[in-house]
C-alpha cells in the first residue's frame, strides 16, 4: 500500500530469498496484491533472459524479487543503479539460512555498498520464523533497528517412533506408508534416502520423489501435483523445507533424527501451515540413538529453543570479492574508507594484516592497483567480481537428459558417474527406472531412456550432514541419565510410541556426566563418548588421528554427535595417555597443521582456490594434486581454509573447554555405559549403513565387468581379452595348460613388443618398455599366488600390482573388507592423480 502511494518511478522495493524456487513462490503470492493497488512486480535471476533483464531496465519493476547473488550483480552496474535511485524497502527472507553461509556476508557487505552508492538508506525488513535473537541479525548486518517478535506459541502435536530393526529402508517404508494421512511430507536427510525411498514405492502413483539434484521441472511438477491433490505424499530433503506454497498439509513424517532443533520447526511447521493451527509431527527413528537425538531436539523444540546461528569470521575469499566489486562502480577508494564497507559482525575482526594480505594478492592478480592508500580497479576486476559472485558450493556434475523427450531429468556428481556409471548400467532418479544408453565426459551429459528393468544403481551425492549442536548433545546425556525418561519426555507433551517406550526403557540409570570424557575399548574398536557436539567431536577426531599418527598409528574415525569412535590397533589405555599428557595451549596449532594435512579436505582447499580466481583444472593438470595442494597452503588459500574450518566445521573452543575441566575416564564391559557403547555401534559406525553397503554392492559389480587383456608368459602364443566374469581360480592357458598368464587392463603399441623381447630374453632400456614388462611379470605372479581375488584387486581404478599386493598381503576373511580396502586405493590414486580436476 506505502509502494502504491509513492509517485516515483524505477522499483521502490527489492525482496530478496536464498532460493529461486522461492522467488517463484513469493511472486505467485503477491501477484494478485500488486495487480491490485495497480503495482508491478517482476522477477531476476541467473536463467533470466537478456531481453528481460533489458526490459527490466527500460520499464523497472515496482518490486523485484532476486536472489542475493543477483542482488550483487544489480549493485555493480551503472545502468541497473539508475533503476535503484528511488529504492525505499529491501525485504530479505528465510534470513536464517543466509547468517549461517558467506552469501550472508557477502549480503550484509553489499547492503553497506548500495547505501553509499544511492545515498540513502532503505528500510530493511528481515524474516525468520526460526530465529534466536533478532538483535543478532541487526549485529550481523551491522544495522540499527528494531525486532518484533511474533508473541502467539506454534502448537505441535509430536510423535516419535522408531523401527524394529535398525536402518531397515523396507521396514521402514512400510511404516511410513501406515502413518501417512491425507496430504503428507515426508522429509528425510540425504538425497540418496529419497531415491532410495522412492524406489520402494515404484508403483505408487500417489507418491513422488523432491530434491535439488532433480530438474527444476520434475521438481515443479511434484509441488504442483502436492498442491493440487493429484499426489498425498512427496519424499523430499530440505528442497521443501523453507517456505514454499504447497497448499495444506496433514502432517508431516521425518525419517531419522532431524539434527538440529531449527530443521525440526521448519520442517513440522509445514503441517498446518498457518500460524494458529496446529502442527502434526511424526519423528521415526532409524535405530536407538537416532531415537535418543531425536528425542533431545524434540524436548529443546517445545521449550522454545534454538540453535545460534554459526557465523563465519572474517572471511578473505568474501573480502577480495567485494573490494573488486565496488571497484567496478567507484574505480577508486582509499584503505580508510574500505574499512567502513566492511564494518559487519563478520568483519569486526578484520586487522590491517589481513587486510593488506588481501590487497596484495589482488595487486598481484591484476584485479587492483594500489598506490600507497588509494586503491584503484585493475585489468581483471570485473573477470575476478563476476566469475567469483556466487559462493553456493558446488561439484562438477552431469546432466542426465531423457533421450525421448530431450528434456533434463536431474543431475549426478561427476565422482559419482566416473566410479559408479557406464553404458548398460540401470538407475533410479526421481523414482523413475533409466538405462544409459550414452555418457559424454566432455559436455558432461548423460543420455538415458525409460525403463522396467531392475535397477542396480542408486545415485550417492556429495554433501556433508547437518551438524548436531553441543547443547543437543548434553540434552541427551539428561535423558539418558534419568531414571524416569518417559515421564521426563511426556511431561514436555512428546508422545512415544510403544516401540519407542520399550526402545528407551532398555538405556536405563546410565552413568554420565557433562564433564568427562569416556573411553570404551570394544572388540573391533575404541569409542570416546564426549558432550561435544558434532563440530566438536570432529575436532577431537582430527586431535586423535594426528597425535597417533605422530606415533606411527593410523586410524579411521568416525564422529556422532556424542563421540568419536576409533577403528585401528590401539588400546584405550593408549587414548588416555594421549589426551591426558596432551598440551593445551597447542591445541590450535595442533589443528591448523592436522587440517592442512593433504587429503583432508582437498576437494574444500580446490574450491576455494577458485573462488580467489585460480583456475584449478588448468592447475592440476600441470602440478599434480598433492603438489598444487602443497603450494595453496601456503598462500591465501590456504589461509581461508583454516578460517572456514574453525568457524564451520570444527568447534575448538568448546574441544579446549572440555579437555581443560575434564575428567577422562576407562570404562569397563560390565557397565551401563559399555552396553551404551555397543547400542552406538549396533545403530551406526557410519552415517548410512545402507548407503554404504550399497557402495560395495556396486564397487563389486563394476570390478567383476572389467575386461584384462590375457598374455601367456610361458608359451607366448596365447592372448585373449577376458572379462573377470569368464574367468575362475582354476583358469590356465588353453594351449599349453600354465597358469602363468599375465592380465593387464590397458595395453598399447609396446605392449607386443615387450611380449617378444621376454620370450627373447633380450635387454630393455626404454623406460615406458620396462615399466610394461614388471607390469606384465608382476600380474602374473599375483594371479599365481592369489588367483582371481588378485584380478579383482587389479581391475580398481588406478590399482597396479604393487598396490594389489599391498591389498593381498592383508589377511581379508570377509569379501565386503576386500571391497572397502579396493574403495579405498582407489580413493588415494583419485586424490594424488596427476590430472583430476
Amino acid at each position: 500500500y506505502k509502494i502504491a502511494q509513492l509517485n516515483l518511478k524505477g522499483t521502490k522495493t527489492i525482496y530478496i530469498t536464498p532460493l529461486r524456487a522461492l522467488n517463484r513462490d513469493i511472486y505467485e503470492r503477491i501477484a494478485w496484491w500488486t495487480k491490485h493497488f495497480g503495482l508491478s512486480v517482476d522477477i531476476r535471476h541467473g536463467d533470466t533472459p537478456r531481453k528481460l533483464r533489458r526490459n527490466q531496465l527500460q520499464n523497472p519493476p515496482d518490486i523485484l524479487i532476486t536472489t542475493p547473488e543477483n542482488f550483487q550483480a544489480l549493485i555493480t552496474d551503472q545502468k541497473n543503479l539508475l533503476m535503484l535511485k528511488n529504492l525505499r524497502h529491501i525485504i530479505i527472507d528465510e534470513v536464517n539460512e543466509l547468517i549461517q553461509s558467506k552469501r550472508g556476508i557477502q549480503l550484509a557487505v553489499g547492503l553497506k555498498r548500495l547505501e553509499l552508492y544511492l545515498g540513502l538508506h532503505p528500510q530493511t525488513v528481515f524474516l525468520s520464523a526460526t530465529i534466536r535473537s533478532g538483535k543478532y541479525i541487526l549485529d550481523f548486518f551491522g544495522i540499527k533497528g528494531e525486532v518484533i517478535y511474533f508473541k502467539n506459541k506454534r502448537k505441535y502435536d509430536l510423535t516419535i517412533d522408531i523401527i524394529p530393526i535398525n536402518n531397515d529402508l523396507k521396514i521402514m517404508s512400510e511404516i511410513i506408508k501406515e502413518k501417512v494421512q491425507g496430504k503428507t511430507l515426508v522429509f528425510v536427510n540425504t538425497r540418496y534416502l529419497a531415491e532410495a525411498f522412492g524406489k520402494l514405492f515404484p508403483e505408487n502413483k500417489s507418491i513422488e520423489v523432491h530434491h535439488g539434484s532433480l530438474s527444476l521441472e520434475q521438481r515443479l511438477k511434484a509441488e504442483e501435483a502436492i498442491k493440487t491433490g493429484q499426489i498425498k505424499t512427496v519424499i523430499a530433503t530440505s528442497s521443501l523445507e523453507l517456505g514454499l506454497d504447497i497448499g495444506k498439509l496433514e502432517k508431516v513424517i521425518q525419517v531419522g533424527s532431524p539434527r538440529t532443533v531449527v530443521t525440526l520447526i521448519q520442517r513440522i511447521g509445514r503441517a498446518g501451515h498457518r500460524l494458529i493451527e496446529e502442527s502434526i509431527g511424526i519423528i521415526v527413528a532409524s535405530n536407538p540413538y537416532e531415537l535418543i537425538e531425536a528425542a533431545a531436539i524434540s524436548e529443546l523444540a517445545l521449550l522454545g529453543w534454538l540453535e545460534r546461528p554459526v557465523c563465519f569470521k572474517k572471511p578473505l575469499d568474501v573480502l577480495a570479492n567485494q573490494i573488486a566489486g565496488h571497484l567496478l562502480v567507484k574505480n577508486e577508494i582509499t584503505k580508510k574508507e574500505l574499512e567502513k564497507l566492511f564494518s559487519c559482525y563478520a568483519f569486526k575482526d578484520l586487522n590491517s594484516k589481513d587486510l593488506d594480505e588481501v590487497l596484495n594478492f589482488l595487486v598481484r592478480r591484476g584485479v587492483i592497483y594500489q598506490n600507497g592508500e588509494i586503491l584503484k580497479r585493475g585489468k581483471f576486476a570485473k573477470k575476478f567480481f563476476f566469475e567469483n559472485i556466487s559462493l553456493i558450493p558446488s561439484d562438477t556434475q552431469f546432466s542426465v537428459k531423457d533421450i525421448a523427450s530431450k528434456k533434463i531429468i536431474g543431475y549426478l556428481d561427476n565422482k559419482f558417474v566416473e566410479r559408479y556409471c557406464g553404458e548398460g548400467s540401470i538407475m533410479v532418479l526421481g523414482k523413475r527406472k533409466w538405462e544409459i544408453i550414452a555418457i559424454d565426459y566432455g559436455v558432461k551429459t548423460i543420455d538415458v531412456k525409460p525403463t522396467e528393468k531392475e535397477a542396480t544403481i542408486l545415485p550417492i551425492w556429495a554433501g556433508e550432514t547437518l551438524p548436531v549442536d553441543k547443547y543437543v548433545s548434553k540434552k541427551m546425556i539428561d535423558i539418558l541419565r534419568s531414571r524416569e525418561k518417559m515421564k521426563l519426555l511426556t511431561s514436555k507433551n512428546i508422545k512415544l510410541s510403544e516401540r519407542a517406550q520399550s526402545c528407551l526403557a532398555n538405556m536405563t540409570n546410565i552413568d554420565l556426566d557433562k564433564n568427562s570424557i569416556y573411553i570404551i575399548q570394544t572388540e573391533s574398536s575404541i569409542i570416546l563418548i564426549a558432550p561435544l557436539g558434532t563440530r566438536g567431536n570432529r575436532a577431537l577426531a582430527l586431535l586423535l588421528e594426528f597425535l597417533l599418527e605422530q606415533q606411527g598409528i593410523n586410524v579411521l574415525s568416525q564422529t556422532f554427535s556424542l563421540g568419536v569412535v576409533l577403528i585401528g590397533k590401539l588400546s584405550a589405555l593408549k587414548i588416555k595417555e594421549i589426551l591426558c599428557s596432551f598440551e593445551i595451549n597447542k591445541l590450535f596449532d595442533f589443528l591448523s597443521t592436522a587440517a592442512l594435512s593433504y587429503g583432508k579436505y582437498t576437494d574444500r582447499m580446490f574450491a576455494i582456490a577458485k573462488r580467489f580466481g585460480f583456475n584449478i583444472d588448468k592447475l592440476l593438470n600441470e602440478l599434480g594434486a598433492r603438489r598444487l595442494y602443497s603450494i595453496l597452503a601456503e598462500t591465501i588459500v590456504g589461509k581461508e581454509l583454516l578460517n572456514e574450518l574453525f568457524s564451520e566445521i570444527l568447534d575448538v573452543s568448546e574441544l579446549s573447554r572440555l579437555l581443560k575441566h575434564c575428567s577422562i575416564k576407562l570404562v569397563d564391559k560390565d557397565s551401563s555405559l559399555y552396553s551404551f557403547a555397543k547400542i552406538i555401534l549396533t545403530s551406526f559406525l557410519d552415517d548410512s549403513v545402507t548407503e554404504k553397503q550399497t557402495v560395495l554392492s556396486l564397487v563389486k559389480e563394476r570390478l567383476l565387468s572389467k575386461t584384462f587383456h590375457v598374455y601367456c608368459l610361458s608359451c607366448f602364443r596365447y592372448k585373449n581379452k577376458l572379462s573377470l566374469l569368464e574367468i575362475n581360480d582354476s583358469f590356465r592357458c588353453p594351449i599349453c595348460d600354465s597358469k602363468f598368464l599375465s592380465f593387464l587392463t590397458y595395453v598399447n603399441e609396446k605392449t607386443e613388443e615387450v611380449l617378444k623381447k621376454v620370450q627373447k630374453n633380450q635387454t630393455i632400456n626404454d623406460k615406458e618398455m620396462i615399466r610394461i614388462k614388471n607390469e606384465l611379470i608382476e600380474s602374473a605372479n599375483l594371479y599365481l599366488n592369489y588367483g582371481k581375488k588378485a584380478l579383482v584387486v587389479l581391475a580398481g581404478i588406478g590399482i597396479g600390482p604393487a598396490t594389489a599386493k599391498r591389498i593381498l598381503r592383508k589377511r581379508i576373511i570377509e569379501e565386503s573388507e576386500l571391497y572397502t580396502e579396493i574403495l579405498k586405493a582407489e580413493e588415494l590414486y583419485i586424490k594424488t592423480k596427476e590430472f583430476w580436476g
